[in-house]
C-alpha cells in the first residue's frame, strides 16, 4: 500500500511552492489543490519536482479524479482544461499569458 505524504511538512512546503509558482488552474480560476502528474499509486514519487505536480481548482480536480477513477486509475497523457501538465494555458490568447 502506498504511503500518503499529505500530512507531512515536506508535502505542505511543496504544495505551497507549486501554488505560488502556478496559482491559476487551466480553467482560469484560482488553484487550491496540487495533484501528482504520475499518481503515487502508479509508482509516482511522493515528493516530485514541481513539474511533476499540477495546480487545480477544486472543481477541475474533482472532474479529473472522477475521470481517472472511471478508467481504473490509469494515468492520462491528455491535456486537461486547456492547459499543459504544469498548469500553463495552451491558448496563446489566454489572459494569464498576457
Amino acid at each position: 500500500m502506498a504511503r500518503w505524504p499529505y500530512s507531512t511538512g515536506t508535502w505542505k512546503r511543496l504544495r505551497r511552492l507549486k501554488l505560488m509558482s502556478n496559482p491559476i488552474c487551466g480553467c482560469g480560476r484560482m488553484a487550491d489543490t496540487v495533484d501528482h502528474v504520475k499518481p503515487i499509486s502508479d509508482g509516482g514519487h511522493p515528493f516530485p519536482a514541481l513539474d511533476g505536480l499540477t495546480s487545480y481548482c477544486a472543481s477541475c480536480h474533482s472532474k479529473k479524479t472522477a475521470r481517472i477513477d472511471k478508467r481504473g486509475a490509469a494515468a492520462t497523457s491528455k491535456v486537461h482544461g486547456g492547459c499543459t501538465r504544469d498548469g500553463t494555458p495552451t491558448d496563446p490568447n489566454h489572459w494569464w499569458l498576457k
